[in-house]
């Protein structure tokens, strides 16, 4: 999935507490534990709504393509370090 734009910052709204305003067409604000921090999960609310609900992220672009973020899981960070710990020279000690 292509997405229509990429932020520059990584730090675009804060997780504790912010809002974003969609050019006055519909804003969502959160407070402290509001905003799903898993890597999994989103925060979803209706078009002008107050329905709000803890759902699977549903990345959609502007041509409909959908896509998942997935969560860096750990076992692809064990699996690299044992690859490069394999990969890596190894010394002998002579006594």
């Amino acid at each position: 999935m292509t997405p229509d734009y990429v932020f520059a910052s990584s730090n675009f709204l804060d997780a504790v507490a912010d809002s974003l305003d969609f050019s006055g067409w519909d804003t969502i604000a959160w407070t402290a534990g509001e905003l799903p921090t898993n890597g999994v999960d989103a925060l979803h609310e209706d078009f002008r709504g107050t329905n709000r609900r803890v759902e699977v992220n549903s990345p959609t672009n502007f041509a409909g393509e959908v896509g998942l973020l997935p969560e860096p899981s750990s076992w692809l960070t064990q699996a690299i370090g044992a690859v490069l710990l394999a990969a890596s020279p190894r010394r002998r000690h002579r006594r």
